[in-house]
């Protein structure tokens, strides 16, 4: 899931595939502040105080990860140690499927 911003958290910004250009004064990796939210755009500011309307998927607030029921940050431990679970079990399943027949 995508972490929602925080009103005045900086935050990269980018262009996404799809529909969903940056405006022509900001380019890739500019920073911003949010601001405000409304209706899946965020309300921004950038360092030089130039305001902007930008769709939510242009700025790159980070991921949170689902265990057990709870979204955790990236650097939580039971994060840490699900996806090591899920490298193990991908790499298992690579060599049960090695040892198949064509």
């Amino acid at each position: 899931m995508v972490k929602p911003a925080k009103a005045g958290e900086w935050y990269l910004v980018d262009h996404v595939q799809g529909g969903y250009p940056l405006p022509p004064e900001l380019k890739p990796g500019d920073e911003v502040t949010v601001y405000g939210h409304d209706h899946g755009s965020y309300l921004t500011k950038d360092r030089a105080g130039r305001e902007f309307r930008l769709f939510s998927q242009c700025v790159k607030t980070g991921d949170l990860y689902e265990v057990n029921g709870k979204w955790l940050e990236p650097n939580d431990p039971r994060v840490i140690a699900q996806k090591e679970r899920e490298r193990q079990a991908d790499e298992r399943y690579r060599k049960w499927k090695e040892r198949q027949p064509a």
